[in-house]
């Protein structure tokens, strides 16, 4: 796990390299798919299906043609890097895309996509005997999450560009960490940041979290504040 704040200048690199060294081409033809495809979610194995003769697997970069951002099942390991894939009619044109749609991602001719790591995590709370329970983190770098480990090991904060700070108490055991690549089409300058909103999840999984508000944002907060004090509950307003 990280074990230091984020590194917001080296997404601007990554970006910033990823658009001046790759354009959008077919960098490889997934004639090896076949046209219906199984994607991998958590309550089942919808399908999407090329109606054209073949998908074309695509690079980051501007595209210039229209594609799916999905994520594939792998037979007997689940899910797999994520895939840029448009569907060839045969003559380099597109063709439709049918099935769970709202499974995938669409990506129209002219956008730029961006391609990074994601780091899955799943975390195990501790239950009463004969009870399961499970928080799964998806913490993309190209989205601005993060992800640190108390460096008593007894905790784990984790920043979701969309939602704030969730902080987990040490009875959150960490079950396995998957790292996968991802695609994210780019959306230009990022948001204004906001008053950061921190969540204080109990040892009971089953309890709401304490929620705490700070005026400082939530990036701002993890950069200057000291972890220990956020890991206590000890959140400044200002520093």
């Amino acid at each position: 796990m990280d074990q230091a704040p984020a590194a917001t200048n080296g997404d601007g690199v990554l970006r910033r390299t990823l658009l001046l060294s790759l354009l959008c081409s077919a960098v490889a033809s997934a004639a090896t798919l076949p046209l219906t495809l199984k994607l991998w979610t958590i309550k089942g194995l919808p399908e999407i299906t090329c109606t054209g003769k073949t998908w074309v697997e695509l690079g980051p970069g501007p595209l210039n043609r229209n594609a799916v951002i999905a994520l594939l099942d792998t037979p007997n390991q689940g899910a797999e890097n994520q895939k840029l894939l448009a569907c060839d009619d045969g003559s380099g044109h597109d063709a439709p895309i049918t099935g769970a749609m709202s499974q995938v991602q669409l990506v129209r001719a002219g956008q730029t996509v961006l391609q990074g790591p994601m780091r899955v995590i799943i975390l195990k709370p501790h239950v009463k005997p004969g009870h399961s329970s499970a928080v799964v983190l998806a913490v993309s770098k190209l989205a601005g999450d993060l992800a640190l480990e108390a460096k008593d090991g007894k905790g784990l904060l984790r920043l979701d560009h969309t939602r704030g700070i969730s902080i987990y108490p040490a009875s959150y055991k960490i079950a396995k960490v998957t790292e996968i690549t991802v695609y994210q089409v780019d959306t230009g300058p990022p948001p204004i940041l906001q008053p950061c909103t921190l969540f204080y999840y109990r040892d009971d999984p089953t309890s709401r979290p304490k929620v705490v508000k700070s005026k400082m944002d939530c990036v701002s907060l993890i950069e200057r504040a000291d972890a220990a004090a956020l890991f206590a509950g000890k959140v400044p307003q200002k520093i």
